[in-house]
């Protein structure tokens, strides 16, 4: 018994020792890696990712899949972009592409929810439906300003303090808001009863089509704020700059699944997942590495992640 409660103590907490492990790794090939810059660069690059993967934690947690958030975040630093060029006030513009984003998200839940259409297959049609509105917005090209007022740079190129970069401060509050929604109330605790099994969660009184829905709805905010993020922080966008995003996130949510719970995504894990993620791409970086080392190594991961994660929820049961 006491062997086997060290193999589960070590299996929740595996990642983070792979984080350390790792760390101690890249500090030793590339002196660069724990400078202070290069820390708060890795918080920083992984605030956008994180924040689409927060998103789609809730939605895996509920048992349903969105493969259209991708494209959901280029329109939305598309249309921040465009209205930037055209002088539109950078607050009305925000809450114009939240609005979009919470009109997706809806748009998600009705064709899951009510349609009765598989996610993954709804949400692909979605990402094209969307992908190609965003590409007649920016001509199947880069939109792209150097004229935008102070606000519009906030949050993506604004510090805190002198060195803490915007974007993390928005993923920190975002996180922090998500955490106590799903680990700490009683939606929460809808989200993860509807993704254990949706049938018994309606017979136990919980409306399991209204907490699919609030889960789409929840990414396609997420996805614009994120698009927001990358309009602030780049200045320019192509029609598919979230395609990027995509799979790095959901890698995240399955991969965090193992961190803490057995094999149940939640947020704690999807925020050490993304560090790990992040981690893993800019010490490649530092020690020369090329993209496709990173890409493969990200197919490994997703494929070990869904596999412990299974192997977590059967041990569960």
């Amino acid at each position: 018994m006491k062997h086997n409660a060290i193999v589960d103590t070590l299996r929740r907490w595996i990642l983070p020792i792979i984080i350390l492990v790792m760390g101690t790794v890249f500090a030793i090939l590339s002196p660069t890696f724990l400078k202070t810059q290069n820390l708060l660069n890795i918080l920083n690059q992984t605030a956008i990712m994180s924040i689409m993967a927060i998103g789609a934690t809730f939605v895996i947690v509920a048992g349903e899949m969105d493969l259209s958030f991708s494209s959901t975040a280029s329109i939305s630093a598309v249309l921040c972009l465009t209205l930037a060029i055209k002088g539109q006030n950078a607050l009305l513009s925000w809450v114009i592409v939240l609005l979009i984003g919470l009109a997706i998200g809806f748009f998600n839940a009705f064709i899951v929810v009510k349609l009765k259409i598989p996610s993954m297959l709804g949400t692909i049609g979605t990402q094209i439906l969307v992908g190609g509105i965003v590409a007649w917005i920016a001509n199947g090209g880069t939109v792209w300003t150097s004229r935008f007022g102070t606000l519009f740079a906030i949050p993506g190129r604004a510090l805190v303090f002198g060195f803490l970069p915007f974007p993390v401060v928005i993923l920190a509050a975002v996180f922090a808001v998500c955490l106590v929604v799903l680990e700490k109330t009683v939606l929460g605790r809808h989200f993860y009863a509807v993704g254990g099994n949706a049938r018994a969660a309606d017979h136990a009184g919980i409306n399991a089509s209204q907490i699919k829905a609030l889960s789409f709805v929840a990414l396609g905010v997420l996805a614009a704020l994120s698009g927001i993020v990358i309009a602030s922080k780049f200045a320019s966008s192509t029609c598919n700059v979230g395609s990027g995003y995509l799979f790095p996130a959901i890698i995240a949510v399955y991969l965090g699944s193992i961190f803490l719970k057995d094999g149940v995504p939640n947020m704690w894990g999807t925020m050490v997942a993304c560090l790990f993620l992040q981690e893993l791409s800019n010490g490649f970086s530092l020690i020369g590495l090329k993209y496709w080392h990173e890409d493969t190594t990200q197919g490994i991961v997703m494929i070990l992640a869904i596999a412990m994660q299974m192997a977590g929820k059967r041990r569960k049961k």
